[in-house]
């Protein structure tokens, strides 16, 4: 009795469209040098191109998990989202609008907030997606950063916010500028109470309101310093 047998039938030729080595999400094309990067090398490198030093666009996840010592962080007022207080409509209605971009995106909000330790330091970090309607800044987005800030005034911790926004968000009117008065109050109380406070600009082309804020409190307590008590 023989060990092996000979299988019956004939071998099927294989397709040509089968023989093409499948490439997809394996490579990524630099949008500044147009060289072809290995994806787990682009990982490696921090989403940056090794042969242009073009960096990449990071998500607000990613960038936290980035930051944080062993990429672990507390996720802060996850709660705190976008209301439609006008009923908006401009080509889609403006709850619609959210709805989708959550989807998309799997931000509750344009905005992500954190707590955790950065070099064994205590640090509140706040990370915005320009993938969530252009990250624009609403209501919730400075709700957000203001309860950021008041959390590090209290526990006396550092602030890194990073930037990116395409600035104020239309579809809330007026109602988006109470919580830009409470960032910038807090943003200055934070700066009373000596503690560090980091804004990083990662899409500095949107002149994020954000930005503006931060530049405009940084230059009001610098010219008006406070009473001696």
């Amino acid at each position: 009795m023989p060990w092996f047998r000979k299988k019956k039938g004939k071998i099927e030729p294989v397709r040509d469209a089968d023989r093409v080595v499948r490439t997809e999400n394996v490579f990524v094309r630099c949008e500044e040098c147009a060289e072809h990067l290995y994806k787990r090398e682009l990982e490696d490198n921090l989403q940056v191109c090794v042969h242009c030093n073009y960096h990449f666009r990071i998500g607000a996840y990613e960038r936290l998990e980035k930051l944080f010592d062993d990429a672990y962080c507390e996720e802060l007022d996850a709660e705190v989202v976008s209301t439609d207080p006008l009923g908006f409509v401009d080509s889609k209605p403006y709850t619609k609008r959210i709805e989708q971009a959550q989807h998309a995106t799997g931000l509750p909000e344009a905005v992500i907030n954190a707590r955790g330790k950065v070099g064994g330091h205590h640090v509140f970090a706040a990370a915005m997606d320009m993938n969530f309607i252009g990250g624009s800044m609403g209501s919730a987005v400075g709700e957000k950063i203001t309860r950021l800030i008041e959390r590090a005034i209290n526990e006396r911790g550092a602030v890194i916010i990073f930037c990116a926004s395409g600035g104020a968000r239309m579809q809330e009117g007026a109602r988006r500028t109470p919580s830009a008065i409470h960032f910038s109050a807090y943003r200055s109380n934070h700066g009373w109470c000596h503690r560090q406070f980091c804004d990083a600009r990662r899409h500095y082309f949107g002149r994020a309101k954000s930005v503006d804020w931060v530049r405009r409190t940084a230059r009001d307590r610098t010219n008006n310093p406070p009473e001696a008590a």
